[in-house]
């Protein structure tokens, strides 16, 4: 179709009103389509703590807008992204080795203690077993019983 211009499909992120009147631009112009809405989930409001949705989730349900509310984007975004520098480490580290050189893995700065075993074996896994070092405070750094 000549001439016809290809609507741009969006996935808004936002929550509270200030959001608002961006999503309600991209939805009143016809170069966009809204395909999804991300949100933070319903909370209790006000004296009676009421569960309420966001505006942003309360102005997408109103023009049939699918809304999405994870608990949380950035928690699993960073470990998808750790685990992808790991591979990428891991894949360095076999190339170095083919070249007679030695490698060591820098490792995350702080891994929550109830993934430190995840992430351990992910290492193990992808780098071959190379040597580990970390950054920063660990979350093991405790003080010894005497």
């Amino acid at each position: 179709m000549a001439g016809e211009t290809k609507k741009l499909r969006v996935a808004f992120m936002g929550t509270p009103d200030f959001a608002v009147p961006a999503l309600q631009h991209l939805i009143d112009h016809e170069e966009f389509d809204v395909v999804a809405v991300y949100s933070q989930p319903p909370r209790p409001k006000g004296r009676g703590h009421q569960v309420q949705p966001s505006p942003v989730h309360e102005l997408a349900a109103r023009h049939d807008i699918p809304v999405h509310t994870p608990k949380s984007l950035k928690k699993d975004a960073e470990a998808r992204a750790q685990f992808a520098e790991l591979e990428t480490l891991g894949e360095l580290t076999k190339v170095a080795w083919k070249h007679g050189c030695q490698v060591m893995i820098e490792g995350p700065g702080h891994v929550p203690m109830h993934k430190i075993k995840v992430n351990m074996d992910k290492q193990l896994k992808e780098c071959g077993e190379a040597p580990f070092y970390t950054l920063g405070p660990l979350t093991t750094d405790i003080a010894p019983g005497y």
